[in-house]
């Protein structure tokens, strides 16, 4: 075994870390794929992978029968599939559950809240549960499932070998440029962060505002 899959498997086992399963409680509602809102408490990870079932409790008011009438407070308690949640909100903020796309043969983190920073649902910027700055970032693909998302720092990513021209090909004004390879439409392999995460964001928007069925 050498060093550099040595080194690359323990990355990945620390990063691993970070996203195994510790759900908690926070007050939120959460909305239902079928539009069902529901407001309670709400057990959930946050800031990582969510491999159980999500729980919600929230009080109903029931009326007793009989010659005195009364009602009664009952707490309830509902877990849910993340399958059939469309999102939920927790302080002000938007949560939605998606796959993660780290690494090469399908390797995902699976059901991680994310919020939309940029973009759409369907082409955007993400960043997983409550981090901060450049860390934890994912993108929506236009030419990928809507619960698939892809590191941006995944390597496949960090280098424009044509994936970018497939992606984001249904925009032809958009290709073109990128096939071109224009300033802002391709990198080298030497590129910061900083200076890729501004051509995504230049990308989404451009494919956000492109009429694709005039294309």
């Amino acid at each position: 075994m050498n060093a550099r899959y040595m080194l690359g498997s323990m990355l990945i086992f620390l990063f691993s870390i970070s996203l195994v399963n510790a759900q908690k409680k926070y007050q939120g509602k959460l909305v239902s794929k079928l539009g069902q809102e529901q407001s309670g408490e709400i057990t959930v990870n946050l800031d990582g992978s969510n491999n159980e079932l999500i729980e919600i409790t929230y009080s109903e008011q029931t009326k007793t029968k009989g010659k005195t009438k009364s009602q009664q407070t009952t707490s309830v308690s509902m877990k849910l599939n993340v399958a059939l949640i469309k999102h939920i909100t927790i302080n002000d903020t938007i949560y939605y559950f998606r796959d993660i796309k780290y690494d090469y043969d399908d390797k995902y983190y699976l059901n991680v809240c994310v919020r939309l920073l940029e973009g759409t649902l369907n082409c955007g910027l993400f960043q997983q549960g409550r981090s901060t700055g450049t860390s934890n970032l994912s993108v929506k693909l236009p030419n990928s499932e809507l619960s698939k998302l892809a590191a941006v720092d995944f390597d496949y990513y960090k280098a424009t070998l044509g994936w970018h021209i497939f992606a984001f090909g249904k925009c032809k004004n958009l290709r073109s440029k990128m096939e071109e390879k224009l300033p802002g439409y391709y990198w080298n392999d030497d590129v910061t962060q900083e200076h890729r995460l501004v051509m995504w964001k230049s990308w989404i928007q451009e494919y956000n505002s492109c009429n694709i069925q005039s294309n």
